[in-house]
Parts: C-alpha cells; sequence; structure tokens
C-alpha cells in the first residue's frame, strides 16, 4: 500500500506493508518543485521498491497525484483509495477566495496568531497543536502555486480497471463532497464512494477517526483482494 497521509494509515499499519511517499514539492524532506509527470516518478519509485503490483492512495494534493499517476500506471495497480482528493471538483469561487486562497495570502503577507486561526477554522475539522504548528511555518516556506491542474471526463480514466474507494468531506471549500463523489462515480463506476458527514477538507485528526478511516479501507482491501499479498 502506497499513500500520502498518515491519516490513512491507522490500523493498516498493523498488517500491511505501507509506504508513505514523499510528493515532490508537498514535503519538507522533497524538492520544492510542481511535479508535472506523476506517472513517471511514481513507476520508478515503485519498481526500485519492487513493487510490480500495489494499491495506491492519496489524500489531498496526494489524492490528485494518486489519480494522476493511476493512468500510467493502471495495470500495476490492485486498488485506488481516495480521501478527498483535489482537482476533480471545486466549489464556488467565492466561497474558495473567501476562505481557502484569501486567507493562507494574508497571512503569508502579514503572519499573525489571528490571521493563522482563519485558515484553521475552515480548513480543520479537529485541532490538533502539532500540525497546526507544522502549516503555520509551511505556510511562510512553500512557494505555493494555488493553480490545481483540473482533472477531467475524457482523461482516460476507463484505463483504470481495479477497485476504487473514495472519501469526500462535507464541508469541504474545495472539493464540496457530494459533488466529490458523484463525479468519481462517473468515471470509476466500480467505485465505493463515502461521505464523511461534518467534516472539512482537513478530516479529524484523531485515534478514533484513524481507526475508522483505517479499519474501512482495511475492509476494502480485504473484500476485493484477487490472491495479491498485501
Amino acid at each position: 500500500m502506497c499513500c500520502r497521509s498518515w491519516v490513512l494509515c491507522g490500523p493498516l499499519l498493523d498488517c500491511c506493508r505501507v509506504y508513505a511517499l514523499d510528493v515532490v514539492g508537498q514535503s519538507p524532506w522533497s524538492e520544492d518543485r510542481r511535479l508535472d509527470d506523476c506517472g513517471g516518478w511514481l513507476g520508478e519509485v515503485t519498481t526500485v521498491l519492487g513493487l510490480p503490483r500495489f494499491a495506491l492512495g492519496g489524500e489531498s494534493w496526494g489524492g490528485r497525484v494518486a489519480l494522476r499517476a493511476a493512468l500510467s500506471v493502471a495495470e500495476r495497480l490492485t486498488h485506488l483509495v481516495l480521501v478527498v482528493p483535489v482537482g476533480v471538483v471545486t466549489g464556488p469561487v467565492w466561497t474558495g477566495l473567501r476562505d481557502g486562497a484569501w486567507p493562507v495570502m494574508s497571512y503569508r503577507w502579514w503572519p499573525t496568531g489571528e490571521r493563522l486561526e482563519r485558515i484553521l477554522a475552515t480548513q480543520f475539522t479537529t485541532r490538533h497543536g502539532e500540525w497546526e504548528r507544522y502549516l503555520g511555518e509551511a505556510l511562510l516556506a512553500y512557494r505555493l502555486d494555488f493553480k490545481v491542474p483540473r482533472l477531467g471526463r475524457g482523461d482516460g480514466w476507463e484505463r483504470i480497471a481495479c477497485p476504487v474507494l473514495a472519501f469526500g468531506a462535507e464541508l469541504d471549500v474545495h472539493a464540496p463532497g457530494e459533488a466529490l463523489l458523484g463525479r468519481l462515480r462517473e468515471w470509476f463506476p466500480q467505485a465505493e464512494a463515502e461521505l464523511l458527514r461534518g467534516s472539512k477538507h482537513c478530516p479529524p485528526l484523531t485515534a478514533e477517526f484513524r481507526e475508522f478511516l483505517g479499519g474501512r479501507i482495511l475492509r476494502f482491501l480485504d473484500a476485493t483482494w484477487e490472491g495479491e499479498h498485501r
């Protein structure tokens, strides 16, 4: 199982081999540049790791990376798990500017605790001190690029025949959950879709939620695995 975010893990770590990949441009451990060839990058990484077949998961921007990369490695995928991926649908423009872009830009221009609090209030379902401090520092250090290239109906999603599990967040200002899941069902008729009620873009950062999400993913894997080793 390859994943972009610790949110996906939970009980998966007890029974699956999990690789949490640092996506280029989205981690303090990787290069600070936009990665265009996600498929080529993921193909090379998984080959070096000795994974001819693998399940792929991603959350938020990592979900978009997973979708784009899946098109290039479709024949190697056993499963695809998506948690609030961006780039599939967008919410109202004004809401995105008011609750997304403007709070971030104003904080970068004049960083204060009050401005950071506004970002946290619109993005986080629950609070977590370590993640809040990290986000405050990251927003000042990263070269932010607000252009999220949209993924479209004609991108070739029919090539992805593996089982798909998708989660959308009901209160997500970036990708409203019901619209997101509706679009993903159009692209992947085989998809299982689940709406996270009351969740903002960043799902709850609690042990209970990790147990729930990891358990849900594990049941999905167990029910749809066809003789592959995890």
